[in-house]
């Protein structure tokens, strides 16, 4: 970290910078200004000092980005657990694709395998078999136990991980154990309230869980299922995560927009996590897009989800909504348009 300032009368101007000592190159820079009086002086320094940390290692979390541009050019038995856990974090978590699932998977099991008390490894590789299991990847309910067996090695190394007890809430969510659910993410948001990934999580978990009806959430029934703390931990997720470096929560209130028929809303959340190809991104874009008018980029997004199902019959798709519990919630508001583009 090295950095440089200059000084106009009584200005003063500060550039920071994060360079690569191996490759020589910066991965990092930042400008901060500041005046020379005694009243300041002091303040540009926190100011400088919070703005490193939060960048480099809070919500910029720019040396895990940099970690994963080299982990995604290698192959999977050259990972580092290190790069392995921020590959599933920083790549996997965004891309959402099966590819990125399936490398970050062999590399997290390699990881566990030479450490057993990884635990940051063990509660990944829970996550990974969570989503498998959820994005369709694998159609073996296996997959969720042996998920709960991992998840259960990670709760047993670090007991005090809100993010570990978040991630056994998506397991719980897709066994449909709604009571181990709710408790675990009470637990996780007891232990880190102000994480978003925590928040996120929750959120969505809570929004989509239980046996809400579309009205329910359409009208704003107050009590009903548990949708109003999943808004809540979403949009504070949104508000804490300044960066956007977890994208589960713009699913969220992407949901919520579109049934709220609030579809430029809805398209401001989904595309601040672009991912071409990933089947619930083209349907959120694609339902949002038509909403606001954009027939063209509708009919792209909602040929791509043709493309990842190899059909456009309804029935080939609406088990995804029962897998995530929103067959009587967003089902109705997405099946009209998919139907306006061809879907029978």
């Amino acid at each position: 970290l090295i950095g440089n300032f200059r000084k106009s009368e009584n200005e003063l101007r500060f550039t920071i910078k994060l360079v690569d000592a191996k490759r020589l190159t910066n991965i990092w820079t930042n400008t901060i200004d500041g005046t020379m009086d005694v009243s300041s002086i002091f303040a540009v320094q926190d100011n400088i000092v919070n703005s490193v940390v939060d960048e480099l290692v809070g919500s910029g979390a720019v040396l895990a980005k940099d970690v994963n541009k080299q982990a995604k050019a290698k192959g999977t038995d050259s990972l580092t657990a290190y790069e392995c856990v921020n590959f599933m974090k920083h790549v996997t978590l965004v891309t959402m694709l099966p590819e990125d699932y399936a490398k970050a998977k062999t590399c997290l099991e390699n990881a566990v395998e030479i450490d057993p008390s990884y635990a940051e490894a063990w509660k990944l590789l829970a996550m990974n078999s969570s989503d498998q299991y959820a994005f369709g990847y694998t159609e073996d309910k296996q997959s969720l136990l042996d998920g709960i067996d991992q998840i259960a090695q990670a709760i047993r190394l670090d007991p005090y991980s809100g993010h570990t007890f978040a991630i056994e809430s998506l397991l719980q969510f897709y066994l449909k154990n709604w009571d181990a659910m709710v408790r675990a993410t009470e637990k996780a948001i007891q232990l880190e309230p102000n994480n978003y990934v925590v928040l996120g999580i929750a959120g969505q978990m809570l929004a989509y869980g239980g046996t809400c009806s579309e009205n329910d959430i359409k009208e704003r029934v107050s009590g009903a299922c548990y949708w109003e703390k999943g808004w809540e931990y979403s949009l504070k997720a949104s508000k804490l995560d300044k960066a956007n470096i977890d994208v589960i929560k713009n699913y969220t209130l992407g949901w919520f927009y579109i049934l709220w028929d609030e579809q430029q809303l809805a398209m401001d959340q989904i595309m601040q996590a672009p991912s071409p190809g990933f089947y619930w991104w083209d349907i959120f874009a694609g339902v949002a897009a038509d909403g606001h008018g954009n027939v063209a980029e509708a009919q792209k997004r909602f040929d791509s989800v043709k493309a990842t199902f190899g059909s456009t019959e309804l029935s080939t798709v609406k088990p995804v909504f029962s897998l995530y519990t929103v067959e009587n919630t967003l089902w109705p508001a997405v099946e009209g348009v998919l139907v306006k583009y061809g879907w029978q």
